[in-house]
C-alpha cells in the first residue's frame, strides 16, 4: 500500500490508503509456483498447480499493462514479428531437433499454449513495460535474463543460454509489434512444437 495525499477540504490535506490491488498477491503467487514446479507432484494435482500458476500471472500481467500500445506499430508489423519469430523457432526444431518431445494429449497441449501466452504477458508485458522506461536495450535484456533464469530451474543448465536467446528474440518482438501478444503468439508456437514434434 503506497499512503497518497488527499484534499478533503480546500486548504486541508489528508492522507488516505490506496486499496491494495490483486494483482500484487497474484504476481507473487504465480511466479512462486512457476519457480516451484519442478517440485510439484505428478499427476493431477501438478496440472492444475501449473494451471494456477500461469493463470494467476496471465490475470495479473494483462490487467496492469495494455494488450497494445497505440501508436507504436501496426497490426501488419506485429504479424511481421510473429512471422520472424514463428520461422527462427521452426529452424531451431529442424535444425537442432530439441529432444523435449513428449504426448502431452489434449490438456497438456491447451496448458503449453497457456504457459506462453502467460509468461509473455508477464515477462513482454509487465516486466518489459517496468524496465522500459530505461530503455528499449535494458526492457529487452532484463526480461530475456528473468525468462531464462526462471526455465533455468527446469530444465539442464545448457539450455540457459538457449533461453536467453529465445528471450532476446521474444523481446525484440514486443519492441517491433508494441505488443505482447505477438511473442505470445511465437512463444506458443514454440512450445507446441517441442511437445508436438
Amino acid at each position: 500500500m503506497r499512503p497518497t495525499l488527499a484534499a478533503a477540504e480546500p486548504g486541508a490535506a489528508s492522507v488516505r490508503v490506496d486499496r491494495l490491488d490483486g494483482r500484487w498477491v497474484l504476481l507473487p503467487a504465480g511466479l512462486a509456483l512457476l519457480l516451484l514446479r519442478p517440485l510439484l507432484p505428478a499427476g493431477p494435482i501438478r496440472w492444475w498447480l501449473l494451471v494456477a500458476s500461469y493463470g494467476s500471472l496471465l490475470a495479473a500481467s494483462a490487467r496492469t499493462d495494455p494488450l497494445w500500445e497505440p501508436g507504436t506499430a501496426s497490426l501488419l508489423t506485429a504479424g511481421g514479428a510473429f512471422g520472424a519469430g514463428a520461422v527462427a523457432f521452426g529452424l531451431v526444431f529442424v535444425l537442432a531437433a530439441p529432444p523435449v518431445r513428449t504426448d502431452v494429449g489434449t490438456s497438456g497441449l491447451a496448458l503449453t499454449v497457456l504457459a506462453a501466452v502467460a509468461e509473455e504477458a508477464f515477462f513482454r508485458g509487465f516486466l518489459y513495460a517496468r524496465v522500459g522506461p530505461l530503455g528499449v536495450v535494458p526492457a529487452i535484456v532484463v526480461s530475456a535474463g528473468a525468462f531464462a533464469l526462471v526455465h533455468a530451474v527446469a530444465y539442464p543448465t545448457a539450455a540457459l543460454w538457449v533461453d536467453l536467446a529465445a528471450g532476446g528474440l521474444l523481446g525484440w518482438q514486443r519492441w517491433v509489434s508494441g505488443t505482447w501478444m505477438a511473442p505470445a503468439a511465437s512463444h506458443a508456437l514454440a512450445n507446441l512444437l517441442a511437445v508436438t514434434a
